[in-house]
């Protein structure tokens, strides 16, 4: 049989009489331990006769902690068995129970298990049991103060922090509600007085009722603790949100303040401006802090363009808000308004972290980037204007260079020329004395790109056509020689026929520049794209295409060998005004003589063998001769004949060459004419009028030949008629 005391154990049958070992005896009886019977010692031993009005009631909150494991919801379990005395402490606390409490001890037991259980986790505490006791906002308050809910340790709650987005946006905009008094449920006209009352600086026009004055205190608060929470989240690198979704998507109180002044006044009420003015700059402090307190440190490199593209929609935004609206076109200066937007900014950026500025730089120049490489074709120059309007200046512009070369190293050739062609990226309006160092860096930038063993041959006449502005004109025919060769094997490619335009806009600045510094050069250029041109140059009756219709690119270009040289004389004479009349005939019929020596040396040159090569027999191969066409070699000789020039003997020698060793029985038959009539006319001495003649009619035999060899007919009747014409009319 068993013992009839063995349930009572280790059970002393008789009470303590001392308070304090009487409380020790309930713990031993219920074998409280660890840090539990620490804390409940420390905070009850001398009070639990008030806190828990007697043994029993000791007793039966021990006994209620068996069933709990943990030594955080024992500590919850005794709380919890104070519920009514927290609750009045808290109804205490905010002035809605006047009647005097004892509630020192819980306070500090339960100070103490939060800061042992729930370390910087005040919401876990609360979720894990104290909500029964209220709000989580009346709650912390009582416990840390009212200003609780502004400070970093509340956002930075852990639990709180491991909400996902969405959640804690909901959870702390409920609690915006509760600060302010459910403001998102208040109707649009207390609002509305409410603003007013702020907006004026609580300075309105007759007295205010209290419920005016209260609503306004409210907002105010309110923003206390939005301000709190952008700032705290933001420096953690928890602001996921986007900024309208952030202000209207998850409560509605931004929505009432914006609908209470829409609704309520016309458009020409002053309060109404003073509401909306107040409202909307309310909104940009709001993101101003959100911007100045990221850290970028906190933040994923790929999401850095993001904030800085936010960051900068923001200050435009508050810019035009604050400065461009108030702009009056007529009145006002548009250097003060220049002068007032560079100091905001200035005054800005004085708030931002050198990485936040750096990133709001990088954002700048990627964008100017994407809007000059993604806009279309034009002749004239792009502008980095917005990255180099924000930092174009002062010690910005130094960190601007830094930012802008690593965003360079970054594009390909293509896009790297088509930036490098923008204009010197310099503001005159804030830094004139600057201008020589910027254009010098610049232009080193520009003249570094070609040298590079990188940089693309297709894309030298795109460089050329841009240098040409910037370096000195003796510098840039070698470059402009090296281009047109690029665009003239370019525009008979078939993949190309889409870009030809472009390569013939390109051809009107080249050779207009060659015109000026090497016209001789020029010609030839354009005697070998008239050799290589895919369209003809002429009609039917071997007349010139028309500048009016512009049908084909090549017309906005080639002139006529007669209106190339009256052109190219008109400017040399202009060039020596003091010339008597003789000496102007004297100048001119040089002129003429050079210009036709020049062509007769182009067409000799197409009628010899290629260097390197060697006729055998007296005989050469069609791909021997440097041209390999036999319509065209007949087109330089008839040109050849037409001139009458012999150049000291090299045109009768070459001409006597082709007409015994060329493959093509018509070549030899032509070069045999050409021969006599070079030795028949090469003493004679041709008038000017006479030079220009043989100059219009090597034309029309080219034109002849090319329409020909690109398989286009030719009406002879109506030739013949275009041939005397330009006999008749020299």
């Amino acid at each position: 049989m068993c013992r009839i005391d063995a349930p009572f154990g280790n059970i002393t049958f008789d009470e303590k009489n001392d308070p304090k070992e009487r409380f020790i005896q309930a713990l031993d009886e219920f074998d409280i331990q660890g840090n539990f019977r620490t804390l409940m010692i420390k905070h009850f031993s001398d009070t639990w006769m008030n806190v828990f009005r007697g043994v029993l009631a000791l007793e039966d909150a021990l006994a209620e902690t068996q069933s709990h494991t943990s030594e955080s919801a024992k500590c919850i379990s005794i709380l919890l068995t104070q519920q009514k005395t927290i609750v009045n402490s808290i109804a205490s606390y905010y002035g809605y129970y006047l009647l005097p409490l004892d509630d020192e001890a819980i306070i500090a037991f339960l100070k103490d298990v939060a800061d042992i259980y729930y370390p910087n986790a005040l919401f876990g505490l609360f979720n894990d049991g104290m909500d029964k006791c209220g709000s989580y906002i009346m709650f912390s308050s009582w416990l840390y103060g009212k200003d609780y809910c502004l400070t970093k340790a509340f956002f930075d709650d852990t639990s709180l922090c491991l909400l996902n987005d969405s959640d804690r946006a909901f959870l702390l905009w409920s609690f915006f509600d509760e600060i302010s008094h459910r403001l998102q449920s208040l109707d649009s006209k207390r609002l509305y007085k409410a603003m007013a009352y702020i907006a004026n600086s609580n300075v309105v026009q007759g007295p205010q009722t209290e419920e005016i004055t209260n609503t306004s205190t409210n907002i105010i608060r309110g923003l206390d603790f939005i301000r709190a929470w952008i700032t705290y989240d933001s420096q953690a690198g928890r602001f996921n949100y986007k900024w309208f979704d952030f202000l209207y998507f998850y409560n509605k109180s931004f929505s009432n303040l914006d609908d209470s002044i829409s609704l309520e006044l016309i458009d020409s009420d002053e309060t109404q401006a003073l509401n909306y003015e107040w409202l909307e700059n309310t909104k940009l402090k709001l993101q101003e802090l959100l911007y100045i307190n990221t850290n970028l440190d906190n933040v994923p490199s790929e999401e850095h363009e993001q904030w800085a593209r936010d960051l900068d929609r923001y200050f435009k935004t508050f810019t035009y808000r604050n400065f461009e609206t108030h702009y009056n076109h007529n009145t006002s200066n548009i250097y003060n308004l220049y002068k007032r937007k560079d100091n905001a900014h200035h005054e800005f950026c004085l708030k931002l972290k050198p990485l936040q500025i750096s990133a709001w730089i990088e954002f700048s120049i990627k964008e100017d980037f994407r809007r000059l490489l993604e806009s279309k074709p034009s002749q004239s120059r792009g502008e980095l204007k917005d990255s180099v309007d924000l930092w174009g200046y002062g010690k910005y512009f130094t960190l601007w260079k830094k930012v802008f070369l690593a965003a360079l190293e970054e594009l390909d050739y293509q896009s790297k020329l088509l930036i490098l062609s923008c204009s010197i990226p310099f503001n005159s309006r804030r830094a004139e004395d600057l201008y020589p160092e910027c254009a010098a860096w610049w232009n080193e930038l520009f003249t570094d790109l070609i040298a590079s063993k990188d940089f693309s041959k297709s894309l030298i006449p795109d460089w050329t056509v841009v240098a040409m502005d910037r370096l000195k004109q003796e510098e840039m025919v070698s470059y402009i020689d090296k281009s047109i060769g690029i665009i003239r094997g370019e525009i008979v490619k078939e993949e190309n026929e889409e870009n030809l335009e472009a390569y013939h806009q390109k051809l009107v600045r080249l050779l207009s520049f060659l015109d000026r510094s090497a016209p001789d050069k020029a010609l030839r250029h354009r005697l070998f794209l008239m050799r290589s041109s895919t369209e003809p140059f002429s009609d039917e009756a071997l007349s010139k295409f028309d500048y009016s219709y512009e049908q084909k690119g090549f017309s906005k270009w080639y002139d006529s060998l007669k209106q190339l040289a009256a052109d190219q004389c008109a400017k040399k004479i202009n060039e020596h005004r003091n010339l008597t009349a003789a000496k102007h005939k004297q100048f001119q019929e040089d002129f003429y003589v050079q210009f036709s020596q020049q062509l007769a040396e182009f067409f000799l040159s197409r009628l010899r063998l290629r260097r390197g090569e060697k006729a055998k027999d007296d005989k050469y191969e069609t791909s021997q001769v440097t041209e390999q066409s036999s319509i065209w070699r007949q087109g330089y000789l008839k040109a050849l004949t037409e001139l009458g020039l012999d150049l000291n003997g090299k045109v009768h020698k070459t001409v006597n060459f082709t007409k015994k060793s060329d493959p093509n029985e018509d070549v030899r038959a032509i070069a045999s004419e050409c021969y006599k009539a070079v030795r028949r006319h090469a003493k004679k001495d041709p008038t000017i009028q006479d030079i220009k003649r043989s100059i219009n009619a090597a034309e029309w035999w080219l034109l002849m030949c090319q329409r020909t060899e690109l398989g286009y007919e030719t009406d002879s009747e109506k030739a013949v008629r275009t041939r005397r014409n330009l006999m008749r009319n020299p």
